[in-house]
């Protein structure tokens, strides 16, 4: 008889603990919240407000500094010192969705990010034979589209977090064809003309979506 009662007693407990825990994840309700971010469009701050239980509105800006590689070679008898440069940052609005209720911390995201993204070279010739400067070949490519719609997923530990969250967001942007733009000095200069320009753009025309990764920590403006 005791050990029944103790065996009651114990899937009674049992019972009532699973049914707080499923009530608390239930009781979960998203929070505003202040956070960082770091990713492949550089470094910075964001803002996230929930406008229901499971969607949540989120404003961003990042930055990323200057990159920039030289190196030296030759073409074509000529010895040939580039300049590589890459930047970019961004402004975005995004919106999320939580598709299970007992997963919180799992979204989709979708939304548009505006960037500033731009990749250069800078390719200085000159013809060691003949002590001669052939000039400077300038190309600049950018994204086709300044405002690209996004699409991703959202994985993080929201829906235990008190004050303190993470998360990974991974997707990609669609920016368009790229768009390139040549510049040129010295005798070199007329290789930057409007036939060259389009070759480029052809070559590159499939590159037309911009992985989109980082890695976020938020802040709660409030308890839950």
């Amino acid at each position: 008889m005791k050990k029944s009662l103790l065996l009651l007693t114990s899937l009674l407990c049992l019972s009532y603990t699973g049914s707080a825990q499923e009530e608390a994840t239930n009781s979960y309700s998203p929070r505003p919240s202040v956070g960082l971010q770091v990713g492949s469009l550089g470094a910075g701050l964001q803002f996230t407000y929930p406008i229901s239980k499971r969607i949540e509105l989120r404003a961003s800006g990042t930055f990323l500094p200057e990159l920039g590689m030289s190196f030296t070679g030759t073409s074509g008898g000529a010895d040939v010192s580039s300049d590589y440069r890459f930047s970019t940052g961004s402004a975005s609005l995004i919106g999320t969705y939580a598709p299970f209720a007992k997963r919180p911390g799992l979204k989709i995201a979708a939304g548009a990010v505006y960037t500033i993204t731009k990749i250069s070279a800078v390719n200085a010739y000159y013809l060691p034979d003949y002590d001669e400067d052939l000039g400077i070949l300038g190309i600049e490519i950018t994204p086709g589209l300044p405002v690209n719609p996004y699409l991703g997923i959202v994985l993080g530990n929201a829906g235990k977090a008190k004050w303190v969250s993470y998360a990974f967001e991974f997707g990609a942007m669609y920016h368009g064809k790229p768009s390139v733009t040549m510049t040129g000095e010295g005798r070199i200069a007329p290789t930057a003309n409007p036939s060259n320009t389009a070759v480029i753009e052809n070559n590159i025309s499939s590159f037309q979506f911009y992985p989109y990764a980082n890695f976020q920590i938020n802040f709660f403006l409030k308890k839950q």
